[in-house]
Order: C-alpha cells, then structure tokens, then sequence
C-alpha cells in the first residue's frame, strides 16, 4: 500500500498514482513604511498540499476498497469528498499523516473502446491537510 485516505487505499500494481507532489508554504505579510522599503513579518504557515497524479485503466480490477482499474474508483473518492469531513490519511510505511480534505478531483478519459467505455482515466487529486484540529 503506497497510501490510504479515509479507507481508500492506493496501491502498487493497481494503477494507484504515478506522482506525488507536496507543497508546503509559509505566510510572510508586507507592511508599507513612508521613505523605506516595505517590512514584511512572519505570520504562519499556511495549510500544506498534496497532490497524486495518476491512471486508471478499467481492465486492470483491483481489491475492493483500493484505487484500480475500476472506473468507481474516482467515485468513490468523490462521495468522499460530497461528505465534507476531513479523512485519515496514512502512508504505506504506517506512519500518520492527519486529517486532509479532497479539495478537487479532476479526470480525463479516452481513448475509448468501441461501446463508449474509456480505456484510460487519467486522474488528478488535490489534498490539503485540515489543522490540528480534530472533527
């Protein structure tokens, strides 16, 4: 298992996600002074964000519950999303990663198979970690 989000689990050899990217930022304000340049001043880190590319192809079926070559799969992630609460998120290795939120699914399909189904859904996931807060 590379990854598991609210129970989904993204795995090796199920056509999980190709990339990670995580980005981390840090909150600097500009104050305008007369006759000198600006001060800027540390205000917080701003809310990191992960984001899994990857692809989906519907012959490749994986186990129920793991991001595969089922088509569902993103609709999966979608209900979770629709649901508004922040998901576990836990990296293969066991360790916790907190509570993130899906922020946007994206999905793009073709080429197609002569009935209409996609051969190939590729897919993009925006996370952002939701606080220390707990639900």
């Amino acid at each position: 298992m590379l990854l598991s989000l609210g129970g989904v689990r993204f795995e090796v050899g199920a056509a999980s996600y190709d990339q990670l990217r995580r980005a981390d930022r840090w909150r600097w304000s500009a104050h305008a002074r007369i006759g000198r340049a600006e001060a800027i001043q540390f205000t917080g880190r701003e809310a990191a964000t992960i984001d899994l590319d990857g692809t989906l192809y519907p012959g490749q079926m994986g186990n129920p519950g793991q991001i595969g070559g089922d088509a569902r799969a993103l609709d999966r992630l979608r209900a979770l999303a629709d649901a508004g609460r922040p998901l576990d998120l836990v990296a293969g290795t066991g360790a916790v990663l907190g509570l993130w939120v899906i922020v946007s699914i994206e999905d793009a399909q073709g080429p197609f198979f002569a009935d209409g189904l996609s051969r190939r859904h590729r897919f993009s996931l925006r996370l952002r970690h939701y606080g220390d807060d707990r639900r």
